[in-house]
This record gives C-alpha cells, sequence and structure tokens, in this order.
C-alpha cells in the first residue's frame, strides 16, 4: 500500500470522494490545509501521521466493546 496526496488533489479538481472532503476546499479556513497538502507530500505525511498519533489516544474501543471491520463488503 502507498499512502500519498492524490486524494487531496482530487479535492482541488472537484473530484473528492466524500462531499465533507469536497467542502474542505469550499471553507476558505480549510482551504490553505488542502492546498499545502497537494504542494507538500512530505507536509501531507507528517499531518496524517500526527492526526493518527492523537486518533489513537482519544480512547479507542478495544477489545469486546467493539467490532472490528474485517471485510468491506459484508
Amino acid at each position: 500500500m502507498f499512502l500519498d496526496n492524490i486524494s487531496y488533489k482530487n479535492i482541488l479538481k472537484h473530484k473528492g470522494l466524500l462531499l465533507v472532503d469536497q467542502q474542505l476546499a469550499s471553507d476558505s479556513s480549510t482551504l490553505p490545509y488542502v492546498e499545502n497538502m497537494v504542494v507538500d507530500n512530505t507536509y501531507f505525511h507528517e499531518e496524517f501521521a500526527q492526526a493518527m498519533i492523537i486518533m489513537s489516544k482519544n480512547n479507542p474501543l478495544i477489545s469486546d466493546q467493539c467490532k472490528i471491520q474485517k471485510d468491506l463488503y459484508v
């Protein structure tokens, strides 16, 4: 698997996967972040890594408290 900033490039082309993704480019407060993600893949990787760290510290459900979806096509 290769992780890159292509989804942000698509957002600027009005080809965002989800409406909420596309709204990132329509909001003047988030557009600069989208533009930075597009032009600087290193910035994208740094921000993505930081987001994963923050989410992992946000009391993730574990063991019998949650169901992990293993097959997205069920």
